[in-house]
């Protein structure tokens, strides 16, 4: 029996000193375009290091040093390099990819510091993570800023940037586009954190970030122009209660100035089988009350004949013709 106990006791001996050690290697985490001056930067680059320390007990924390950023912009910003050791680099859910887009970001460092607060809670909330580093990130190609937020893990969702570049001025206001996208606080799943309409090389811009566990195939089409700038306006309040309720609703409905001459009617929507369809009737009218009157019959074609499930039909007076517009759940 002891010869027994000893050679059990001997194997797991022997056991243990032959199981393989994890093997461990030095990564760098990155805080780009970080709001410091050189000066400050390596206490604070010291402090960040000792924050991630506390936060991710799992990782050895070997150092931290400040790198110039790129010289390409006028922020007072460095990047910091925190190098730590572990068996494989620290799984990220980040907002710092937000920088690729060209115009996304506030305006100036103060909105963004105003934001900052609001963003945290909606990134904890979705993503169910908590954040690990948060700061306003100089955006060096919008010379604009993000609020850049970090959480370790595999998130519920991922934050996520929906960008449409506008090549005409707005002639909707940029506030009421902004509050009609905010209005859909939970888009096909998705939920909108924030938006932003901002003026952009001689048009706008809209940026929209949400949570979701994909990306939403959203796309800003332009079905019809109006010869009349009162005429567009009209259309949108006309069709924005009706596009906003169909299965996949719009998200926003606004008109912009295409100096062609003509004013483009936009429409913020997705790109699914299923959602919203523009269909342009072959009929073209001599007046727009002759449009108005056969619109009924037409609409009517559609839904009996074509099959559609109509939403609505609108005249337009278009800069050459005056056409009926249709409007379908799914194509």
């Amino acid at each position: 029996m002891t010869t027994l106990r000893k050679f059990i006791v001997s194997s797991a001996v022997v056991m243990a000193v032959s199981s393989p050690l994890v093997a461990e290697d030095f990564f760098d985490y990155q805080l780009e375009h970080y709001p410091v001056t050189a000066e400050a930067c390596a206490q604070t680059a010291q402090e960040l290091a000792a924050h991630l320390a506390a936060q991710v007990p799992t990782v050895e924390v070997y150092g931290s040093r400040c790198q110039q950023d790129d010289a390409d912009h006028n922020f007072n910003t460095q990047t910091i390099v925190l190098t730590y050791v572990a068996a494989q680099a620290l799984p990220l859910t980040s907002t710092a990819d937000f920088t690729r887009y060209m115009f996304s970001g506030f305006p100036k460092y103060a909105d963004c510091e105003a934001a900052r607060a609001k963003e945290v809670a909606a990134f904890e909330r979705e993503t169910t993570l908590g954040v690990l580093f948060a700061y306003c990130m100089a955006n060096p190609s919008s010379g604009r800023f993000i609020v850049r937020l970090d959480g370790t893990g595999v998130a519920a969702k991922r934050p996520l940037m929906f960008q449409a570049m506008i090549p005409h001025p707005l002639v909707s206001t940029p506030e009421s586009v902004q509050a009609e996208i905010e209005s859909h606080s939970v888009y096909l799943g998705a939920v909108i954190s924030s938006t932003q309409v901002h003026s952009d090389l001689g048009g706008h811009s809209i940026q929209m970030l949400y949570y979701a566990t994909t990306r939403l195939p959203v796309e800003l089409k332009t079905p019809f122009a109006f010869a009349v700038k009162e005429d567009c306006l009209a259309a949108a309040d006309e069709l924005r209660p009706i596009l906003g309720g169909a299965a996949e609703p719009a998200l926003a409905t606004f008109c912009t100035d295409s100096y062609a001459p003509g004013f483009v009617f936009n429409i913020l929507q997705t790109t699914t089988a299923a959602g919203l369809h523009h269909h342009a009737a072959p009929n073209v009218f001599a007046d727009v009350a002759a449009c108005e009157a056969g619109q009924a019959q037409i609409l009517a074609f559609y839904r009996d004949n074509l099959h559609k499930d109509v939403l609505a039909g609108i005249c337009a007076r278009e800069p050459d013709a005056i056409k009926l517009h249709v409007f379908t759940n799914g194509r």
